[in-house]
Formats: C-alpha cells, sequence, structure tokens
C-alpha cells in the first residue's frame, strides 16, 4: 500500500503498498487527545512527493485508470492550523516552511469526501528564553505585568509570513484572535519550545474541541530541552519532524476492476493533480485476453535459473553490521556464526552421483589430514578479501553520506570522472591481511551439516570478502560466487559523565546563555575545574567501542577548544590539546603574571593630555579578570563504507548524535587572588608614637594603626591654640611602609611591578597614589588615613590607619591660686584679702597648701607635664620683695606657713597690704617647659581690741619698758618659723634705700628681760616637724608672774575671746533655722573658730608638753 503523506520521507514499497494506492486522513494514532493520552505513530512513512513522476511522459489514453471504495469528490477545502510559539528560532521556522510547502497541496479525505488541504498560520504567545535570562540577572522588568512580556507583537508577526503557504488567503495572526475570525481548524499541528507557549496552545484547543492535534515540543537548547511537556512530543532539532506523519491512509486504490494481478501507481500531473493509473508488478507483463471480453493480466516473466542463494545477491551481496560494544579487554575480534547468527544464506549442492549420503573414494577419515579429499568429489567452502582502493570521503567535495542514499558509480573510473581527484585521496588498507580460508568437506558431510560448514568461516577485521563454495563430483564441478561486507555500525560511546560547571555565592546565575558557570579563582576552585576539565577529556578518552576497532590513530573526534583569558572581552580558538591544562595552576598564574598588561597601573587615567589618579571607589571594572574555558567535542570514528558491487571503498568520519559533550567554565581572579598585601606603620614611628603615649593619663591607644604626635599647644579647637603649633605635616610614605608578596601556592619571587598603592586622608580626601611626594598636614585629634592596595584584577586589600594629634595638657593653676591660701590657726577654708593677726599678736599666721596636679586639667588624650618648680615672693606695699620660697623638685607637695608682721617701723597703719607672686614651672615630656605667674593681694588687720591693767602692773609695763624695741620678741610676738618683716627704707651718702620686704626664720629667743616672769617660744600648731610651724613667745607659768599674768591675762584673754565666738556662733546656728544652707556654712565656720580657739587655750596650759603627732590635735578630726 503506497501512502499519499503531508509529512515524511523515502521509503521502499511494502508488498501491501505495491498493490494499492491511498488517500489521507488524520494518524489517530499519533494525535495527542484532550483527556492526556499520547501515542507515537508506527507507521511507515510513506514515500515523498517528489519521487512521484510527472503525467507528462505518458499517453493518457494508454494507461488503465485505478479504482477505490469511495469515489465521492468535494471541491471545498479543509483548513489546518499551523500554531508556532513566537520563542523559535529562525532555523526553526525555516524548517516548518519546508514541511508546509512539502504538504500544501494534499488531498485530505474526510466523511467521504476529498477535499483540498490548507494550512493558516497562528503565533503563540510565549516567555521567551532570553527574557527569562534577563530576569534572572535582575535585567528585566520584574514587575511588568506579564502582557507585556509575553505579548505577540507586531514585529513577531513579520518573522513568521514565510510560513504562509502561497496562495493563502492570510497572514499569521495571534492565536487569540484566530478563533474569533476564522472557523476552528479540523485539526491543529503546533509548535513551541516553553511552558507558557504549550499552555496556550492546550487553551486555545480545549477551547475550540479541535480532535485532531499534533503538539510538537522543539529543543533550542537552554530550557526549551529540559523536562517534556505533557501530551507533547519532543523533538531535539526541528529536522526531526520528518520523522512522524499526522496523516494515514483513509480510502484504498487498486486495480481489480481494470488489470487483473495489475498494481495501482500514483503520480501527480502537470496541473498539480493526482493521478492513477494500474500496471504490472516488476518480473511480470500485461497479457491482453484472448477473447476480448476478460480484463487484460499480468503474467510473470521466466527468468534464468540463478545457480545458488549466494549468486542471486551478487550485486549488492551481503552485510553484517557490527554494532555491540566491546564487552571486556578479552573480548576479541570475531565474527562467525555467519548463517545462525547473521542469516547469511546456505548453498545446498546435489549430484546425480556423488550426493545422496554416499560415501565416496576419497572420504578416508584422515581426509583432513591428508588433503588427499581435495583430489576427490568434495564440497569447498571459501572466503578471501577483497583489497579494492579506499577513498577519503571526508576530504571529496559533495561527496554524498551514506544517509544520502544516492547511487555513486560502481568503478573506480567512474567515481574519478564523477569527483575529480579522488585518485589523490586514495587511502592503505586500514586493517590487516585476513588470510585467505578453504575449508573441504565431503557431499554427505556437507551436506548434513551444511549450516555448521559455513558457519565455521571466521573474520578478525571489518573489509569485504568474497564467498565461494565449489561442489565437485568426480568429473564436473559447480561454483556458487557471493560477497560479504562486514562494516562497522558500533560508533563510541561515552562511558563517564560529561561534567557540568560549577557556581559559587559570588555568581547569582549559574550557567545559561548570557552567563557561563561563574565562580572565584581560589586553589580550591582551581583544583576543582581543573578536575571537571580532565573528567571532560575523560569523556572521550574512556569511550567504549566494539571489539573490531582499533583505537590507535582511528579516532575523528570534533574537537572545539574557546578561551577567553584575562583581559580579553571575547572569546578565542584555542589549541585543543592546550584545554587540558587550562586550569592548571602554572598556566593561571602565568595567564596573569605573564600579561604585560597586568602590570600597568589601573588607578589612573588621561584625561585630555595628563594623567590624573581615578577617584572612583571602584577603579577596576568587577570581573575584568575572568578566565573562562569553553571545550565541545562530538565521539567520532574512522571506518570504512564496505560495499558489495563497488570496486572501491569509501573511508567516513562519524559518530552518534548523542554523544556530545561540552563544557564551559570560568573563574574570575580578584586583586588577591595571586598576591597578598600588607601595610604596617614605620618601626621609628611607633617608638615616637610610644613616647607620646608614654605621658597620656589614660591609656586605651595603640601603635598598630594609630600614629601619635605630640603638638605644642594645649587645645586643638579651643581659643589657647595660638599658643604653640597646632598641626602635624608629614608624607603619608614617610609613616607607613607597604609590601607585596605572592600567595605562598604561587611561589613567583616578586609580585610587586602587579600591585599599586593609593591613599587618601580623611572621608572627603582625595585619591593619591602612594609614595608621591605629597606633605599631608593634619590639624585634627582624629584623622583617619586610608591606604589600598590593587591589581588590574580588583583590591588586593584595604587598610585603615588614623594619625591622632595630642595636646599637653592645659594649665590653670592660677584660677586655683586663691584657694592655696588659708589660715591654719583659724580654719581650712579659703580666706578673703583681708586676714586678722593671730590673737594677742601683732602678727597674721599664713598658710600656702600646694598639690602638683593643682589647676591641671587633664584628658585621655593630652599629654601629661610636671611641676618642678615653685617659687613665691611677698612683697609689702612700696617694698622691695622678698623670696618666701623656692622648690625644685619634680611634683612636689608644698605645705607652708609664714607669721607676717604688720607694719610696725616708724609708724603702723589700719591694715598691712601686701602681694604675694608665684611662679609654676612645668615640664613637658619633651623637656620643654610651661611658666605660669599667679599674684593675690592681702591686707591685715589688728582683730584684738584693746585692754587695761591686763596684765596687771608691773608686768605689763616691763614688758613694755623692758623688751619694747628690743631685738628678740617680745611676749606674744613671733619667735619661730618664716618670719615676714618690713624693714624701712633710708638715706645715706646720698643713697635712697627703698624699704624692704625681708623673710627671716626666727631662731626661738623671746626676750628675758623682765624679773617676774620668763618667755618661751612655744609652737601655735604643735606640728611634728617644728620648723614647719609658727611659734610665738608665751610665758612661762612656773614663774610667779607667770600664774598672774596666764590668770589675769592670758585666761581672761581667752575666755573673753571664745565667750565672743560662742555667741557668735549661737547667733549662726539660729538664723540657720530660716536658712540651712547658710547656717550649715556659718555654723561649721563658727565651730571652726571656736575649735581654734579652744587649741589655743589648750597650748596655754600645755606649753611644756610638745604634741608628738598632729592626730592628737583635735582640730584635724574636726576639719577633716
Amino acid at each position: 500500500m503506497k501512502t499519499f503523506a503531508a509529512v515524511g520521507v523515502g521509503l521502499l514499497l511494502t508488498a501491501a503498498q505495491r498493490a494499492a494506492g491511498a488517500m489521507l486522513e488524520f494518524n489517530k494514532a499519533l494525535a495527542s487527545s484532550n483527556n492526556g493520552i499520547s501515542f507515537q505513530s508506527d507507521d511507515v512513512t510513506p514515500l515523498p512527493a517528489k519521487l512521484l513522476m510527472g503525467a507528462a511522459h505518458y499517453d493518457d489514453g494508454s494507461r488503465l485508470q485505478c479504482t477505490n471504495s469511495h469515489n465521492v469528490t468535494n471541491d471545498m477545502d479543509v483548513k489546518v492550523l499551523i500554531a508556532v510559539s513566537k520563542c523559535l528560532n529562525d532555523s526553526s521556522i525555516a524548517m516548518i516552511k519546508d514541511w508546509v510547502n512539502s504538504v500544501d497541496s494534499s488531498v485530505y479525505y474526510e466523511d467521504g469526501l476529498s477535499k483540498k488541504l490548507k494550512f493558516d498560520v497562528a503565533v503563540v504567545p510565549g516567555a521567551c528564553e532570553e527574557r527569562t535570562e534577563k530576569e534572572k540577572h535582575g535585567l528585566g522588568g520584574g514587575g511588568s505585568p506579564p502582557a507585556i512580556e509575553t505579548r505577540v507583537l507586531e514585529s513577531d508577526l513579520e518573522r513568521f509570513v514565510s510560513l504562509s503557504p502561497a496562495g493563502s488567503d492570510s497572514n499569521p495572526v495571534p492565536i487569540t484572535s484566530f478563533g474569533v475570525r476564522y472557523v476552528p481548524p479540523v485539526g491543529v499541528i503546533s509548535f513551541v519550545n516553553d511552558q507558557y507557549s504549550f499552555t496556550e496552545v492546550k487553551k486555545f484547543e480545549l477551547e475550540f474541541k479541535v480532535s485532531a492535534v499534533f503538539n510538537f515540543q522543539i529543543c533550542e537548547g537552554g530550557e526549551s530541552c529540559q523536562g517534556r511537556f505533557e501530551n507533547c512530543i519532543q523533538l531535539f532539532e526541528a529536522v526531526d519532524i520528518y520523522a512522524y506523519n499526522p496523516f494515514t491512509v483513509a480510502r484504498t486504490l487498486d486495480c481489480s476492476r481494470s488489470l487483473t494481478g495489475g498494481i495501482p501507481i500514483s503520480y501527480v500531473e502537470d496541473d498539480g493533480k493526482r493521478h492513477c493509473f494500474c500496471s504490472c508488478p516488476a518480473g511480470s507483463k500485461m497479457v491482453e485476453s484472448e477473447n476480448g471480453y476478460s480484463l487484460p493480466s499480468c503474467s510473470a516473466v521466466p527468468s534464468d535459473v540463478c545457480p545458488c542463494v549466494w549468486s542471486n545477491h551478487q550485486e549488492h551481496g551481503y552485510r553484517i553490521g557490527i554494532d555491540q560494544p566491546k564487552t571486556g579487554p578479552y573480548d576479541v575480534c570475531e565474527i562467525k556464526q555467519l548463517a545462525s547468527e547473521h542469516g547469511i544464506p546456505v548453498p545446498f549442492p546435489t549430484d546425480n552421483y556423488v550426493a545422496d549420503n554416499r560415501r565416496n573414494a576419497k572420504d578416508a577419515d584422515n581426509a583432513y589430514v591428508s588433503g588427499l579429499l581435495k583430489d576427490g568429489p568434495h564440497v569447498k567452502v571459501a572466503t578471501l578479501p577483497l583489497n579494492n582502493v579506499v577513498f577519503d570521503g571526508d576530504a571529496i567535495p559533495g561527496l554524498p553520506l551514506p544517509k544520502d542514499c544516492t547511487d555513486l558509480p560502481t568503478t573506480t573510473d567512474a567515481f574519478i570522472s564523477q569527483y575529480g581527484n579522488g585518485k589523490n585521496l586514495e587511502l592503505p588498507q586500514p586493517y590487516g591481511q585476513e588470510p585467505e580460508q578453504s575449508r573441504y568437506s565431503s557431499w554427505s558431510d556437507y551436506q548434513t551439516k551444511r549450516q555448521n560448514k559455513i558457519d565455521e568461516l571466521s573474520y578478525h577485521a571489518y573489509g569485504k570478502y568474497s564467498l565461494e563454495l565449489e561442489a565437485k563430483d568426480y568429473s564436473d564441478e559447480a561454483t556458487c560466487k557471493g560477497c560479504l561486507a562486514i562494516v562497522d555500525d558500533y560508533r563510541p560511546r561515552n562511558t563517564t559523565v560529561c561534567p557540568v560547571g560549577f557556581c559559587d555565592n559570588t555568581t547569582s546565575v549559574c550557567g545559561g546563555r548570557d552567563a557561563p558557570p561563574t565562580s572565584e579563582l581560589t586553589i580550591q576552585n582551581l583544583f576543582r575545574a581543573q578536575g571537571l576539565v580532565t573528567q571532560y577529556f575523560d569523556f572521550a578518552t574512556k569511550a567504549l567501542n566494539d571489539r573490531c576497532t582499533s583505537e590507535k590513530d582511528n579516532r575523528c573526534d570534533e574537537q572545539c577548544f574557546k578561551q577567553k583569558d584575562i583581559f580579553q572581552g571575547h572569546y578565542s580558538e584555542g589549541k585543543y590539546s592546550e584545554g587540558a591544562d587550562f586550569f592548571s595552576i602554572d598556566a593561571t598564574v602565568n595567564a596573569f603574571l605573564g600579561n604585560d598588561a597586568a602590570k600597568v597601573s589601573p588607578l589612573t587615567e588621561t584625561v585630555g593630555y595628563e594623567t590624573v589618579v581615578k577617584q572612583s571607589d571602584e577603579p577596576v571594572r568587577p570581573g575584568q579578570c575572568t578566565r573562562c574555558a569553553n571545550l565541545r567535542t562530538k565521539l567520532q570514528e574512522y571506518w570504512v563504507d564496505y560495499k558489495c558491487g563497488y570496486d572501491y571503498d569509501i573511508r567516513r568520519c562519524s559518530g552518534d548524535d548523542d554523544q556530545t559533550c561540552q563544557f564551559e567554565q570560568c573563574l574570575v581572579v580578584n586583586g588577591d587572588t595571586f598576591v597578598d598585601a600588607s601595610a604596617t606603620i614605620k618601626p621609628d614611628v611607633v617608638a615616637e608614637s610610644e613616647k607620646v603615649l608614654a605621658q597620656l593619663v589614660q591609656k586605651g591607644f595603640q601603635t598598630y594603626t594609630q600614629v601619635h604626635r605630640a603638638v605644642d599647644c594645649s587645645d586643638l579647637n579651643g581659643p589657647e591654640k595660638h599658643e604653640g603649633e597646632c598641626s602635624f605635616t608629614s608624607k603619608i610614605s614617610n609613616l607607613i611602609d607597604v609590601n607585596a608578596q605572592a600567595k605562598p601556592e604561587i611561589g613567583h619571587p616578586d609580585v610587586s611591578p602587579y600591585v599599586f598603592w593609593r591613599y587618601k586622608v580623611g572621608n572627603n580626601g582625595e585619591w593619591k597614589l602612594f609614595g608621591d611626594d605629597c606633605l599631608e598636614k593634619f590639624t585634627s585629634a582624629d584623622t583617619r588615613v586610608y591606604v589600598e592596595a590593587w591589581t588590574q584584577c580588583g583590591v588586593t586589600r584595604k587598610f585603615l590607619f588614623s594619625v591622632n594629634l595630642h595636646a599637653h595638657t592645659d594649665v590653670h593653676v592660677c584660677d586655683e591660686f586663691p584657694n592655696m591660701w588659708y589660715q591654719s590657726s583659724v580654719s581650712r577654708l579659703p580666706i578673703t584679702h583681708e586676714i586678722c593677726t593671730y590673737s594677742g599678736s601683732d602678727f597674721a599666721e599664713l598658710t600656702f597648701d600646694y598639690h602638683p596636679n593643682i589647676g591641671l586639667r587633664y584628658s585621655r588624650d593630652r599629654l601629661s607635664l610636671n611641676v618642678t618648680q615653685v617659687e613665691c615672693s611677698l612683697a609689702f606695699n612700696d617694698h622691695t620683695p622678698a623670696q618666701l620660697l623656692h622648690v625644685e623638685q619634680e611634683s612636689p607637695e608644698i605645705i607652708s606657713r609664714f607669721a607676717i608682721e604688720a607694719l610696725n617701723n616708724d609708724v603702723t597703719a589700719e591694715k598691712t597690704p601686701f602681694n604675694i607672686t608665684c611662679k609654676f614651672t612645668y615640664t613637658r615630656y619633651d623637656a620643654t617647659t610651661v611658666k605660669k605667674k599667679c599674684k593675690r593681694r592681702f591686707e591685715i588687720k589688728d582683730c584684738t581690741k584693746p585692754e587695761i591693767d591686763n596684765p596687771p602692773p608691773p608686768q605689763g609695763e616691763c614688758a613694755f619698758d623692758e623688751c619694747g624695741g628690743d631685738g628678740l620678741p617680745g611676749p606674744f610676738e613671733a619667735c619661730g618659723g618664716t618670719i615676714v618683716k618690713s624693714s624701712p627704707g633710708y638715706e645715706a651718702e646720698g643713697e635712697t634705700m627703698k624699704a624692704q620686704t625681708t623673710v627671716v626664720t626666727g631662731g626661738g629667743e623671746c626676750c628675758q628681760k623682765c624679773e617676774s616672769y620668763q618667755l618661751s617660744c612655744n609652737a601655735l600648731l604643735n606640728l611634728p616637724n617644728a620648723k614647719e610651724d609658727i611659734s610665738r613667745c608665751e610665758p612661762v607659768s612656773n614663774y610667779g608672774y607667770g600664774d598672774s599674768y596666764g590668770n589675769s591675762y592670758g585666761d581672761n584673754y581667752g575666755n573673753s575671746y571664745t565667750t565672743a565666738l560662742m555667741s557668735a556662733g549661737h547667733a549662726l546656728l539660729n538664723a540657720g533655722q530660716q536658712n540651712t544652707d547658710a547656717a550649715a556654712l556659718l555654723g561649721a565656720s563658727a565651730l571652726i573658730a571656736l575649735v581654734a580657739l579652744v587649741v589655743v587655750k589648750r597650748r596655754r596650759n600645755a606649753a611644756a608638753t610638745k604634741l608628738d603627732t598632729v592626730e592628737d590635735d583635735a582640730y584635724y578630726p574636726l576639719l577633716s
């Protein structure tokens, strides 16, 4: 039965096809039904239209017309919808176009009617892979409505205009409008490559209840080849559509009514219409009936009697294709069992005498050994190689491929004549010479074991061999000859898995059209990538072949190696063998270090004619140093297409289409991949910083990333900044050492030419090249310095340093100077400028109390300093000054007391004014000094009222008469400690001497001119060190004068003064009821004053007894 089809490849007609012709209907076995079940057709694919002959070569009157069971015709057309996804590429569109053109004129049979087959084209929306990949890269509009991304645009329709068959009344339209504008089709044939398009097709088929549905999924690489859509036939290439036939036989054509034994012959008339006539099959001829009434018939033509079964196939011989792999190392090449396994027919010789199981004269038991059998009746089976010329088919332009089924010339001369320089492409025999085989058998032995005799022939190489059977009786012989071609039909197949590239967390997409597998280049990833390259080459080297193929020099794999090396923006062809070590450490390191571009600074650029430093935070483009390898191979081998009937053979190079492997991997070289960098503060800078830090009051600083410098001022930002230089100037290269070294696994001695440095000062500073002669001025307490190391592949390392400026501790000693002075005999509290004389005396006691830290305003980031000298002087008004004290010592604690006499030379005064000036010298860590001069004015006032006859005469007169004006102090005058006096000025010999302020140290002696009593120099405060105390002359109670003087003068004096202070204290305490704070303060003052008088009283009573420690005096606990 011959099938007229819309789609197909040419096949030989079967017996059933020769018997009748056929019309078409949809192939229900291949169509996909809407219940989710699909089948692939097993029908024999019919002959293509190009094999039909035109009617112009025949006379219509001489033909006998075919008949069929359905002869109703109709001129109506039926429409089949070709639904194509907008995402298909141009190659697939062209293939579909050729297919449509080949079936456009076919006749379709439906419901007893013959109808013209017409095709309409509809374009299906789709989520094309290119758009999807962009979204994966984050380049697409992720929030856009789906219609914007998937709809069929006008530009899409223009791509598919070529699909509309010639004479079609419509251009491609979107499938969404097809059902509105047109009558629904009788069938749908769809071609899609994405799930979205397939869903749209299914929606259309269900909506319009199309019963005949053929859905094809075309693989175009990428996601279109991943998975299989439901109810869809997957095509790995668009050309695979020719392997499927969506139509099948609908009616039968025969010759039973016109030619007995005839067969229908179909053809296409010049008008494009299909016709059929009846003819006799090959080997027969048409014979007219003798009576003229019967139908003509076909009669067999007598043929020559063939001598044997082998001779019947002498032209094309027998072909054995080896298509099984080698099963193991001991699986040797041996082709045998020709009859039992490979179907080679067995000739059966006969003879009228020596056959029929008879024993002949030479049929001895030892015939095979002695060789006598060949001299008598025997049957000989022999084979020998036919060593023909072999041509290199791949080197001959225009030579058809084996699958093209194109007949080649059978002779060498004709082949060379047709294909030119074939003689120059003659190859040596690819396999070793197979020796001739001859086996003799007796007639009886062969006839009873004839299949075994043929099976005993064995071959150990591919080739073309002659077959010969010689049957000999006593007088004559018969020969049967044939040809056997043993051909390699097994192509190398992989035994290992084709590797897949890998990605790491630094990339978002792994693989794809525009994003090959990419990972960071680390030693681990380098080993991993090289391992995958080795696995890739194992795909070919460990491939499995058949047992008769020698792997040595027999492979002709397709091999392609493309590389994109560091600093390259595109792939370039590379030597395939070099791809095996592409990701080795040596090759990868040399790709960077051996490239001159790596020695060019990435930190500068040319603007106009000037080279400037880039100010970008990322001066190197990410991924600039990406190294990629793209390896592709297809397993192929050389094989000879041996064919009987030809006196030459052709060597081919081919392989199975599914035996391909493609591997792509990219590794990104970063700035720190091959090199490492370090930046440290210079040792001498660290040493200087440590000196500065040693002078800070508080710690918490370090010298690893901080540079510390002292500045010659006390406030970096305050009003006293002008006191000294408050900045630090230096080159960054004078502060910081930078160094670059290769990673240990690289082993390169010097990588400094590949590492470039830059720095900037402060967050808003400009980037500058490290090492330039630029002086940087630092004025802030903390200034950041950013240092970076870069290569052409990116940043190697970033460093952060800081320059810390430290001002000296601010000295405000003069602010505290007034608080350093008080009267120990009265109160520890600070005093006003007006002070009283000591009770009953003409001098005022004044205490100077100095702590070395007083007036120093410390801070954790300021430098400490120490007082090293204190020098004080006192001057009465209109007097020259005198030195009170002079201390040269580091951080001394000073408490000094002075007895300052009221003016008593020449004239007295209501108040005795005087000034005290102190100079404080502070020494910094660098031996420089800071001096502060402080002044304070005081006035001495006599606070003791006059008395009459106290002490009573004659004691009072004695003190006046005998001791008044004496050189030694009289009663209650200062006699010990540091005493400040006034010396009057004078004029002598024309020279005027200004009044002098003098400071003397009391010797402890008193005036002893009064017989009635004796004076003793007693300490006022009873300090452990009498030299630090103030003493005055007081009567000794052991004398008679002393008792009456003490009772009448001392006691009364003391009691009256005490009573007065007690009264004042009560008044203050009463006032505190209205003001608590004032009461507390004034009450405390009164209490202290009272205690002071109590102390004075106790000292009067215990003048002869010295206390050893200050703790025995109740005065200090009360003040503490």
